[in-house]
């Protein structure tokens, strides 16, 4: 099923029933000590336009057996999930109730309370707790999610293009197009419902102040949002006013940046010394390329291509550059391979994403006065 134009009506009706459910019915949160644990009815949760997980399932499941499609409540664990096949039965464990529905002989786990989430039925960022207790008649007792494997492709893709050609003398500009799909894009839909394009256009620019000192956007941030194929783009074109710290010698000054799209996947205060798995951000796949337009054109600088790859059973971050005539190209790509490493693999783990954290963090000695190309290069610092 590939949830296109040409998708079965039930199919497309199902997603519709979703983001009516998410978008339309407001989320009242209930704690244990509040409310009751009896879903309200369908008709009362629309009249009421607000409603806990377990209304918003109630109402969902309404939908589609309305619409004729096969669907169940299903009983989650927000924080303990993936391990829940290793505690012992109870009513105990499980805190939060989402909905099975199938279709063509294919499982789809949706969250009636994840609201703004984005994409078709084929791309749909499922709901994966990772263990679920189905209330259906089948007895089949606690059941992995199984949810499909990521995609191959990244679903945070940051392109930034830093001029820094004219020297210390001028403003350096950078122009940024970030693009999110599947849950990154269901995450910033959420972040812009809640803040707002001016709300967000400013932390962006704290952020570029922080790191690069006086900063301002030339032109409001654009923001494209493809809702039914689930994809956000974010452009900006900002100008740093003066990014650059002074050197250590004479008419020397520096310039770095940080690759933040490639962003930290474990605690980074975890023990190394431990007797129980190390948690691992999953499911991440991000890649983050940045065109550092060079000063004299280019020429004068020696910069080193490379191609370097870091993999152990919690992440694989890929690390390139390569000088491209007037610029310098340093791509990563990071990708989470595992929910949790066993307790022996987490001092490797730890250490190499230590080494991950500091290889993002890139810098440039320069000069006031351009080197000749026959004399020594800047330097490249990661």
């Amino acid at each position: 099923m590939d949830g296109s134009g040409g998708a079965p009506e039930f199919a497309l009706g199902l997603v519709a029933a979703l983001r009516f459910v998410q978008d339309e019915i407001r989320y009242l949160a209930l704690t244990y000590g509040e409310g009751s644990f009896v879903p309200v009815a369908p008709d009362q949760t629309l009249q009421t336009r607000f409603g806990d997980c377990k209304a918003k399932t109630m109402l969902l499941l309404a939908l589609a057996e309305a619409l004729g499609i096969e669907a169940d409540p299903a009983l989650v664990s927000l924080g303990a999930g993936p391990g829940l096949d290793q505690q012992f039965p109870s009513p105990g464990a499980f805190d939060h109730i989402i909905v099975r529905a199938r279709l063509n002989g294919q499982d789809y786990w949706l969250d009636p309370t994840a609201s703004f989430q984005g994409g078709r039925l084929d791309v749909l960022e499922q709901a994966d707790y990772g263990f679920a207790l189905p209330l259906d008649r089948s007895g089949d007792g606690l059941v992995p999610m199984a949810v499909e494997t990521p995609s191959s492709e990244p679903t945070l893709v940051v392109n930034e293009i830093i001029d820094i050609g004219e020297g210390r003398d001028a403003p350096a500009t950078l122009t940024a197009h970030t693009v999110f799909t599947r849950g990154a894009a269901d995450a910033m839909r959420r972040s812009i419902a809640s803040r707002g394009r001016p709300g967000l256009q400013r932390d962006y620019l704290d952020f570029y102040n922080r790191y690069f000192g006086p900063s301002r956007h030339v032109e409001d941030m654009q923001i494209e949002d493809d809702r039914e194929a689930n994809r956000i783009v974010i452009t900006e074109h900002v100008e740093l006013a003066d990014p650059y710290e002074d050197g250590e010698e004479d008419g020397a000054y520096a310039f770095a940046f940080v690759a933040h799209g490639v962003d930290a996947l474990v605690n980074t205060e975890s023990e190394r010394r431990r007797n129980t798995p190390l948690a691992i951000s999953y499911p991440i796949h991000s890649r983050h390329v940045i065109d550092l337009r060079l000063t004299n054109g280019g020429a004068g600088w020696d910069l080193e291509d490379q191609d370097e790859t870091i993999e152990n059973p919690g992440f694989r971050l890929r690390h390139r550059t390569w000088h491209r005539g007037a610029g310098y190209r340093m791509q990563f790509d990071l990708e989470s391979l595992s929910r949790s490493v066993e307790a022996d693999a987490a001092p490797e783990v730890l250490r190499e994403h230590q080494d991950f954290r500091e290889l993002v963090y890139y810098g440039f000695d320069l000069w006031n006065e351009a080197p000749d190309a026959e004399e020594a290069a800047p330097d490249a610092v990661p």
